[in-house]
């Protein structure tokens, strides 16, 4: 995970407010391998997300909360 990955997971973190808390230049930022849930707006890693019935990306716990 590179510096902007690690601020941003499992937060509700802008993407604009990762790059302020690492230091890194909004335009210079480094591709992210990282999600949010389309829900609740927590940056996950792709595999802790699964496809609800309209195909949006949304973590195990809102799954469990809201179903699909």
């Amino acid at each position: 995970m590179n510096a902007l990955e690690q601020v941003l997971y499992k937060t509700r973190k802008t993407f604009r407010e990762g790059c302020l808390f690492a230091s890194i230049d909004y335009k210079d930022a480094p591709d992210v391998e990282l999600m949010e849930c389309s829900n609740c707006d927590i940056w996950l890693k792709e595999t802790e997300l699964v496809p609800d019935q309209d195909k949006n990306p949304i973590c195990k716990q809102c799954l469990t909360y809201h179903g699909m």
